[in-house]
């Protein structure tokens, strides 16, 4: 672990010193990011939101985005956006955005963990009530179409996913790409 930690310091300083390379005319002119950035996006570096600081991207996104980082790999979670079926709270969500838009940062987002109304006892997948998660995702897709392109489908599937299978899996993540493109077909 300490070892990690010093990896990860190491790198971050590497980044800090080397130098830039302007960009060309052509490059300025091309944004390489997701839908909400109005920067060209010439870095592959990101990090990844874990569940709890999801909810507080705002007090470290600054130093991320100082630090030449631009994109963040998280969201809120199905039971916070929609704690219960059909009535979705968007605060979360809003101030992500806002926050990566302020920070000039493009979001990579995630569907992932269930909400308690929807799973069944040893799944976690939202197999027993597909089409309530295919309503999820659009709802999500269509609220973030001009921020959020890119998706994925559940985290670490093998660790978070109870006794489902990769059946389940495979179900859920075709749920999710029909609902997606459904709601945004540029996603």
């Amino acid at each position: 672990m300490h070892l990690h930690k010093v990896a990860v310091t190491f790198l971050l300083l590497v980044l800090l010193v080397l130098p830039r390379t302007p960009l060309s005319a052509e490059e300025q002119g091309k944004s390489v990011a997701g839908v909400g950035s109005r920067k060209p996006d010439p870095s592959p570096f990101g990090f990844s939101c874990d569940n709890n600081t999801t909810y507080s991207l705002a007090t470290y996104c600054p130093q991320m985005a100082r630090a030449g980082i631009r994109w963040i790999r998280g969201f809120p979670t199905f039971n916070v956006i929609e704690p219960v079926p059909g009535r979705f709270d968007w605060s979360t969500v809003d101030v992500m955005l806002a926050t990566a838009a302020k920070n000039d940062m493009t979001i990579s987002g995630l569907f992932f963990y269930d909400t308690p109304w929807i799973h069944s006892k040893d799944v976690t997948l939202p197999i027993t009530n597909l089409p309530a998660w295919s309503t999820y995702v659009s709802a999500v897709v269509g609220h973030c179409k001009n921020s959020v392109k890119y998706w994925e489908v559940w985290n670490e599937a093998p660790n978070f996913i109870g006794k489902g299978s990769p059946e389940d899996y495979a179900k859920t993540v075709v749920h999710a790409y029909d609902a997606a493109k459904a709601a945004a077909p540029a996603c």
